[in-house]
């Protein structure tokens, strides 16, 4: 069996004013470097194959001091990139609403584009490590969207709704992606509801 615990990256500034990060490639403020950590305590009970990342810094960083606790191979992978969302990054809620009530930012990365990179990400990770225990370091709306559409669940997962710094629990059975755990935030300290994306 495959088991991926997908982490959504520390907090960021621009998580705390609600702005849309997308592919704009955002540091980690002081909170998001305390979540990182404590994820890294929370993961070090376990036996981890390796860490794979996003290759935008927030995630990057997230997995660069989850990897130093645990000790364990680090590997960047651009599949599992935030999506872009176009002319709509660097707004907040309020803007983005005013400017695009229908939600459909022009230059944004469409669904199909993204399930085919996150399927082929997926996929490569499974090859790779077929019986591993692998960390995805990534973003709140691809991991949000890989649990939604990707996988098969017994639990409602609203969209929107992943805190920075939390931890969701995907395993592959015969040949079917399932949602094991979902957002978890016991081992964090400190997170905002701001920082949901």
């Amino acid at each position: 069996m495959t088991e991926f615990c997908l982490v959504r990256h520390g907090e960021t500034e621009w998580n705390q004013l609600g702005m849309l990060q997308g592919r704009t490639d955002t540091e980690l403020d002081d909170n998001g470097i305390q979540q990182a950590k404590e994820c890294a305590k929370a993961l070090s009970g376990q036996q981890w194959s390796a860490i794979v990342t996003s290759p935008l810094r927030r995630a990057y960083r997230t997995a660069e001091l989850i990897q130093e606790q645990l000790q364990i191979p680090l590997l960047e992978m651009d599949g599992f990139i935030e999506r872009s969302f176009g002319t709509a990054e660097g707004m907040t809620v309020e803007e983005r609403l005013t400017a695009y009530p229908d939600r459909i930012y022009p230059q944004q990365e469409t669904e199909a584009h993204l399930e085919q990179r996150l399927r082929a990400a997926l996929n490569k990770l499974q090859a790779e490590y077929p019986h591993g225990h692998v960390i995805v370091v990534s973003h709140g709306a691809v991991i949000n969207y890989l649990l939604r559409t990707m996988c098969t669940r017994d639990m409602e997962i609203p969209r929107h709704s992943l805190v920075n710094g939390s931890m969701s629990m995907i395993t592959l059975r015969d040949g079917t992606w399932h949602v094991q755990d979902f957002n978890m935030t016991h081992h964090l300290s400190h997170y905002k509801e701001i920082g949901k994306m």
